[in-house]
């Protein structure tokens, strides 16, 4: 694939990857910009190191699943605030803002990428707590694990390309906010703009813990489901009470899928061992 000056995507794109520095700062666009582009930066790091620890559970997933399940919903209200970072953009832009275009949009490919990037995220995000809510033993999980899977993939395909893209000029954006902040504590100057964004970080990773608060008894669920296996934990008295809420059906789909939820885990884990081995 070509780009418009005739170099090849790939070409293009590692020197993007490579900037060290946002485009607004390198050239002393206006402050909006600037400020609305770290904000992203930073959000775009904590998620990325979230997301990290979140797939690092997939592969332990029968015995990790609580843990899936929190850092999931703390990365929501942090999801919200990257969104809300970009639409201000997006809006801005299109409704002719001097500022904003001026500075111009995203490069071309990026553009393309972030709709479903977006999208997939809210799919994931979305049919992950759905799951939590309805548990293992409801037709939500008869659909929805299988999509949650298959979406997740897509996710991370998308969201390694956008990582790769801005990951190291939106590293040296963060580090610089929380130096900022650092000072201002040790000199007592004023750094406003480092610190409303760090302190609106902190608040947000707060609302996503209390966000899992409500979500105890679905996630103690899904551990006892992972935790029994299909046959131990489809004969509990508790268990039997629950799916005598659903129609008869119910019972036989529910364990189909928390029996593949279980399959999956005991794939992916030996394909890890087998690539530790390997090296």
């Amino acid at each position: 694939m070509k780009v418009e000056n005739g170099e090849s995507l790939f070409d293009a794109f590692m020197p993007h990857a490579h900037q060290k520095e946002l485009t607004e700062e390198l050239e002393l666009r206006g402050r909006r910009v600037t400020a609305g582009a770290r904000f992203s930066a930073l959000f775009g790091v904590t998620l990325l190191v979230i997301f990290v620890f979140e797939l690092l559970t997939v592969p332990f997933i029968a015995g990790a699943v609580g843990i899936h399940i929190i850092i999931g919903l703390v990365a929501v209200p942090l999801v919200l605030v990257k969104l809300a970072t970009a639409a201000y953009r997006f809006t801005r832009f299109y409704a002719g803002d001097t500022e904003f275009v001026s500075a111009g949009p995203p490069w071309l490919p990026l553009r393309i990428l972030a709709p479903l990037l977006v999208a997939s995220t809210v799919l994931v995000i979305g049919s992950g707590i759905e799951l939590v809510v309805a548990g293992p033993l409801s037709f939500s999980d008869t659909f929805l694990g299988a999509a949650h899977t298959l979406v997740s993939l897509i996710w991370f395909f998308l969201l390694a390309l956008h990582a790769l893209a801005y990951y190291l000029r939106s590293y040296h954006s963060a580090r610089k906010d929380f130096q900022s902040v650092l000072r201002r504590v040790r000199s007592r100057k004023k750094r406003e703009g480092a610190f409303l964004r760090v302190s609106t970080l902190v608040v947000t990773l707060v609302l996503g813990v209390l966000l899992a608060l409500p979500f105890k008894s679905g996630i103690r669920m899904w551990e006892g489901a992972f935790r029994a296996g299909v046959d131990t934990y489809y004969s509990t008295p508790a268990t039997k009470s629950h799916i005598a809420k659903y129609p008869a059906r119910a019972e036989v789909l529910a364990k189909r899928r928390l029996a593949q939820h279980l399959k999956s885990a005991q794939l992916i884990r030996a394909g890890v061992q087998g690539t530790s081995s390997g090296s």
